[in-house]
């Protein structure tokens, strides 16, 4: 099955996704059971699951398991070793940093740092040595935040100079994503903006 689009995934009754577990993770106050994150999030049993086992492989969360409840729902308990902030940790089942979509949030918090910005000074601040952003792709992002009401042009492009941006709606701490059906989603307000729709 494909995944949703990540904008029906926020209009459903569920919510979904690592970030809303992450959140619930880092709420708990010392050991805790993959039901508490259940009875938080409502999210999928298997998916919590899959995401604690991810964290534990990448020494985030300490694994606890109790032989005398093997066999009851939760016969594991979990406590959080390293406090990453905010943002989810990126990690795949072997607990391995997975760098896919970093420079999207790279660029949006330099967006939000800086007063004012082209797409080249995007692109420097937003790399990082994990992570390389190019100016195109910093440009593309532009293009569409532009669009969609997140940017506003200061200073048009011409043959000698690119353009540059002021950030006007600063919604949040999560990058809008660019979906592609050429929409932006806002995962901190869970609004979907079109192009023209500012």
């Amino acid at each position: 099955m494909s995944r949703r689009p990540v904008d029906q995934i926020a209009q459903s009754r569920d919510a979904e996704g690592r970030q809303v577990i992450w959140e619930a993770i880092r709420a708990q106050n010392a050991e805790f059971v993959s039901g508490d994150l259940f009875n938080d999030t409502w999210i999928n049993r298997y998916t919590i699951r899959s995401y604690l086992n991810s964290l534990a492989a990448a020494g985030i969360l300490e694994k606890i398991e109790h032989p005398d409840r093997v066999g009851q729902r939760d016969s594991v308990t979990w406590r959080l070793m390293k406090d990453e902030g905010f943002y989810a940790p990126r990690v795949n089942r072997k607990g391995e940093r997975v760098t896919q979509g970093l420079g999207v949030e790279q660029m949006w918090r330099a967006m939000r740092i800086m007063k004012e910005f082209k797409a080249v000074d995007l692109a420097l601040h937003a790399t990082t040595d994990e992570i390389a952003v190019s100016i195109e792709t910093a440009k593309s992002y532009c293009t569409m935040l532009l669009a969609c009401g997140y940017l506003a042009c200061i200073q048009k492009a011409n043959a000698h100079r690119q353009a540059t941006y002021r950030l006007v709606r600063n919604s949040g701490p999560l990058a809008p994503q660019i979906q592609r059906v050429k929409q932006v989603f806002d995962p901190n307000s869970k609004t979907v903006y079109r192009k023209g729709e500012a």
